[in-house]
């Protein structure tokens, strides 16, 4: 295995033959950078790289949009996700990314992995927010947020609806006491309030400047969070109910 620096914030690693990994982070900020693990047959090196850097961006808009406490990161795998003997070698791969890295990069699921790849990369790393051996399903959160982003609205930023398991990886992250013991319904329930108004928002804000570029209007949202991180406002909002 070699890991070669592409630049400050990415890197490659030549896990094994046909199998290579693509560190993403986007925008570095301060924060610990959050993205899940994506693992497909890619054509070639190039796409692979390509697709992480989009999605990397991709998880900084989400971030921010709201407030989770982290930075844009993705990892992305070319590699053939039905080769078990490949799939192995990669999560010890992304391990020892992670854990060079010291809590300044966290993974989670994405395309073709699932929770018993997330299991075992827990085994191998403490740097992985994926509700392992927690009741919360982190792909249900997934779906409340799309719910919670309906209502008669034709189209939205993919930023804004399909957010639900960052917001679940902030309160694992920054609110682990409350995490642990949590009914998972209130996570699902925090999940849907928070999108929906956020929804609501952009909605409102696109309604009065029909002409503004969508990512304008989601910075104004942003821009108005004042510095507050959406897994401790969790406590909050269960307190107030």
């Amino acid at each position: 295995m070699t890991s070669t620096h592409l630049s400050p914030d990415e890197a490659r690693v030549d896990v094994a033959r046909d199998v290579t990994l693509f560190a993403i982070q986007h925008e570095a900020t301060g924060l610990p950078g959050n993205g899940g693990l994506r693992v497909l047959a890619y054509p070639d090196d190039a796409a692979a790289l390509a697709d992480a850097r989009v999605l990397a961006a991709r998880m900084t808009r989400k971030h921010r949009l709201y407030a989770t406490g982290f930075g844009g990161f993705k990892l992305v795998a070319r590699c053939d996700p039905a080769d078990p003997a490949a799939r192995r070698a990669l999560l010890a791969a992304v391990a020892e990314v992670l854990n060079d890295r010291r809590g300044a990069l966290y993974t989670g699921c994405d395309l073709n992995t699932d929770a018993a790849d997330m299991a075992h990369l827990t085994g191998l790393t403490p740097y992985v927010l994926a509700a392992v051996g927690s009741p919360v399903d982190a792909s249900a959160a997934t779906a409340w947020g799309v719910v919670g982003s309906l209502g008669g609205v034709a189209w939205l930023p993919d930023a804004l609806s399909s957010a639900g398991a960052v917001l679940c990886d902030s309160i694992e992250h920054y609110n682990p006491a409350r995490f642990r013991g949590v009914d998972p319904n209130a996570v699902y329930a925090y999940v849907h309030a928070t999108i929906a108004a956020r929804t609501a928002a952009f909605v409102a804000a696109r309604a009065a400047e029909p002409a503004a570029e969508p990512d304008d209007l989601l910075a104004a949202l942003t821009a108005a969070d004042d510095g507050r991180i959406c897994g401790l406002e969790f406590t909050r909002w269960q307190e107030s109910l």
